[in-house]
C-alpha cells in the first residue's frame, strides 16, 4: 500500500468504533520521547526549483534519523517535517528523499526509500550506517514518508508489524466495492487512535475521499489480534524472506494481501482444517471491527 496521503500525517482521530471521526490535529511536541545530547541524525541540503514558479530555492533533507531523540516524536507529529514551501509563490511540495531510521532502544530499523529500483546491498547499508550492528534489528523497507510514518507506529506496538498488515488486508477485503469508492486503498493505514499516541491503541483508519477531514476508525480488538496471529504467524515464521533479523525486506499491505491469498487457496486444495481456520478468522473479524455476523 502506497501511504503517501498527506492527511495522515498530522492528525488523531475521535468518536467511537467505528463510526466517523472528525480529523483533529495534533499538537506538536512529545509523545513518548527522549530527550539525549548525542544524535546521530545526519541532514544535508538540497537545492531545488519551485515546480509551480520555478524559482531557485534550499531545503533541508534527512539522510539518517536517530529514533530515541525528538526527530522521532516529530515524524508522527509534523505534518510540515518534510515539506518545501517556495519562499518565491507559497507552494508547497512534499520531499520524498533517502532516509534511513534507526532505534538503538527498539532496535528497530526503517530504511525509507523512494526508488523502487534501489538495490539493498551490504555495501549501499555500510554507506549509511557504517559499522553499525543491526543483526538482531527489525528491519522494514518504506517507499514515503508517510508509509514511514505507518512503519514505525506498527513496530512501536505490541503487535508485529506483518500481523498489522494480514489483519489490514482481511479487513479491506470485507468492504463492499461499492464503499471502497469513498474509502479509497490509497488513504487507508494504521495509526494511534488516541490524541496521546498510546501505542497500546492502535486501528485501522478508512479515509473518506468524498467528505475531507472525515475517517472511519475501527480499533484493533484483542481478539482480533489474538486470532490473526494464531493462524498465520507460524506461517509468516517459516518463511525465511519475511523472517530475517537484520535484513531489510518490504512487509506492506500488498504483500500481506498476496500472503493471504495464496495461503487460501492452498488451503482449499490441501487441507479442510486451514480453510476453516481462515474461514473463523474472516468471522472474527467482521464480528470484531464492524459488529457485523457472517
Amino acid at each position: 500500500m502506497c501511504a503517501d496521503d498527506d492527511s495522515r500525517l498530522s492528525v488523531w482521530y475521535t468518536g467511537r468504533t467505528g463510526n466517523m471521526a472528525e480529523y483533529e490535529p495534533k499538537k506538536e511536541g512529545k509523545i513518548m520521547g527522549i530527550e539525549k545530547t548525542e544524535t546521530y541524525t545526519q541532514t544535508r541540503e538540497l537545492p531545488l526549483n519551485c515546480p509551480a514558479c520555478s524559482a531557485a530555492g534550499t531545503t533541508i533533507i534527512y539522510e539518517k534519523i536517530d529514533g530515541t531523540t525528538q526527530m522521532r516524536d516529530r515524524i508522527l507529529t509534523d505534518s510540515n517535517l518534510f515539506m518545501y514551501e517556495c519562499p518565491h509563490c507559497g507552494e508547497r511540495v512534499r520531499i520524498e528523499a533517502p532516509c534511513i531510521y534507526v532505534d538503538e532502544k527498539r532496535k528497530i530499523a526503517v530504511w525509507n526509500m523512494p526508488d523502487p529500483k534501489f538495490e539493498f546491498t551490504e555495501q549501499a547499508l555500510a554507506e549509511k550506517i557504517g559499522n553499525w550492528d543491526i543483526s538482531d534489528y527489525t528491519c522494514r523497507i518504506t517507499r514515503s514518508w508517510g508509509e514511514l510514518r505507518e512503519k514505525i507506529i506498527e513496530l512501536e506496538s505490541s503487535v508485529d508489524d506483518r500481523i498489522c498488515e494480514v489483519i489490514k488486508s482481511g479487513a479491506y477485503s470485507l468492504i463492499k466495492a461499492e464503499d471502497r469508492k469513498v474509502l479509497p486503498l490509497e488513504s487507508y493505514h494504521i495509526d494511534y487512535c488516541t490524541q496521546e499516541g498510546d501505542s497500546r491503541a492502535i486501528g485501522l483508519v478508512f479515509m473518506r475521499s468524498d467528505m475531507g477531514g472525515q475517517a472511519y476508525v475501527y480499533p484493533l480488538t484483542d481478539r482480533v489480534i489474538q486470532v490473526t496471529d494464531d493462524i498465520f504467524r507460524p506461517l509468516l515464521d517459516g518463511l525465511d524472506l519475511y523472517n530475517r533479523r537484520g535484513e531489510f525486506f518490504r512487509f506492506t499491505y500488498e504483500t500481506a494481501h498476496n500472503f493471504v491469498m495464496q495461503t487460501t487457496e492452498a488451503a482449499q486444495e490441501q487441507n479442510k482444517k486451514y480453510e476453516e481456520l481462515i474461514s473463523l478468522w474472516v468471522k472474527t473479524l467482521a464480528k470484531e471491527l464492524y459488529h457485523v455476523d457472517l
